[in-house]
């Protein structure tokens, strides 16, 4: 799985020239060194995580974006209580455009609004990286969006391969990419075959969603 970087898959046409000082959630755990201000983009789960995680440690925190998207809104508005409480500024609107400058790097919110801050961790998804496994000769296909097609046992369209975590296009949580490599794994002996996933009972993930939709049918 790779990172999506803003406009990387044209909903939002941005200006991205944030360099060395962007980080996706993974490589901002590498940082050495605490920056004295962070831009946080996208304010789903993860984007909330690192948010706290960040101002726990001392960071000054803006998080940009619709915070917690598919959640109650009962649930939204404690969590904006947490994140007031942490000092986390939060501006809920989408970014425009993010651009180094000798300071760090500007986010430019869509409003016109400017935050300047040392680091930008950008957390607005990841994408499958399957264009180079050719998985179409082994029998697996993929969707429009590149991840692997499966049912809730977590079988492809080849019986004999099974696909589990991200790669599969399940809710990207590391809850659920356990729980389906698990499932999974239990294909493998007759007692627990069938055993399944039913990720659309999982938080944020709405029964009425395309993909559930398919399973619901499969199930």
């Amino acid at each position: 799985m790779s990172p999506v970087m803003p406009g990387s898959r044209g909903r939002t046409r941005w200006r991205w020239t944030g360099g060395r000082c962007t980080h996706g959630p993974t490589s901002a755990m590498q940082l050495r060194e605490l920056p004295e201000s962070l831009v946080v983009i996208g304010a789903g789960y993860v984007g909330m995580e690192q948010a706290q995680l960040f101002a726990h440690l001392g960071a000054q925190v803006t998080l940009v974006g619709h915070l917690a998207p598919r959640a109650e809104p009962e649930l939204r508005a404690v969590m904006a209580g947490v994140l007031a409480e942490g000092r986390i500024t939060v501006i809920e609107e989408r970014a425009a455009r993010v651009t180094a400058t000798d300071s760090g790097v500007t986010t430019v919110i869509r409003s016109g609004r400017k935050v300047t801050a040392a680091r930008v961790l950008v957390a607005t998804g990841r994408r499958p990286v399957t264009d180079g496994l050719n998985l179409q000769a082994a029998g697996a296909q993929l969707d429009d969006r590149g991840f692997v097609i499966i049912d809730t046992h977590q079988q492809t369209s080849n019986p004999r391969v099974y696909a589990a975590g991200d790669v599969a296009g399940a809710p990207q949580s590391v809850h659920v990419a356990a729980a389906s490599g698990r499932v999974g794994s239990r294909q493998v002996t007759p007692s627990t075959r069938r055993a399944r996933l039913r990720w659309w009972t999982t938080p944020g993930c709405p029964r009425s969603c395309s993909r559930a939709r398919s399973w619901l049918r499969s199930a």
